[in-house]
């Protein structure tokens, strides 16, 4: 079980329903919830596309690590990460040492849209107190395994 005042970050790659989950789980827990992309477009005053275009993937990077250190020390927030999150090490190294990781793997095609919107997510959140659970075709592990970053 999660400690209550433990953050939690959704990591997992783009279109696994990080943000949708994320914002589910942080009212079911009572918890905020922070959309790392989010955070960094309203610092940057762009898109993320528009920050990719002009000042490239590292740059991009660097604001996603800035944005994390900044935020992690919070209690009791859901944050939803980039996918690229756990590349770094920095970043890894953060999200353990402020709160839980979660992987969140799909099992289907994003654009399938079978687990998106509310419907998908109040599918993908029956259960928080086990190891691990499956529906809608999302997977959530935690735990002692580490996800293949």
């Amino acid at each position: 079980m999660i400690p209550r005042q433990r953050n939690i970050f959704l990591t997992g790659f783009m279109g696994a329903g990080k943000s949708t989950v994320g914002r589910r789980l942080a009212q079911r827990l009572d918890y905020r919830f922070a959309d790392l992309d989010q955070l960094i477009v309203a610092r940057e005053g762009r898109s993320i596309s528009e920050i990719f275009a002009t000042r490239g993937e590292g740059y991009f990077r660097d604001c996603e690590a800035a944005v994390l250190a900044g935020q992690a020390e919070t209690m009791r927030t859901v944050f939803a990460t980039g996918g690229g999150i756990v590349a770094r090490e920095e970043n890894r190294a953060v999200m353990k040492r402020h709160g839980t990781v979660v992987y969140l793997r799909s099992s289907g095609r994003p654009s399938s849209g079978a687990w998106r919107g509310a419907a998908g997510a109040r599918l993908a959140i029956r259960s928080w107190g086990g190891r691990r659970f499956t529906s809608c075709g999302t997977a959530v592990c935690r735990g002692t395994k580490k996800p293949t970053w």
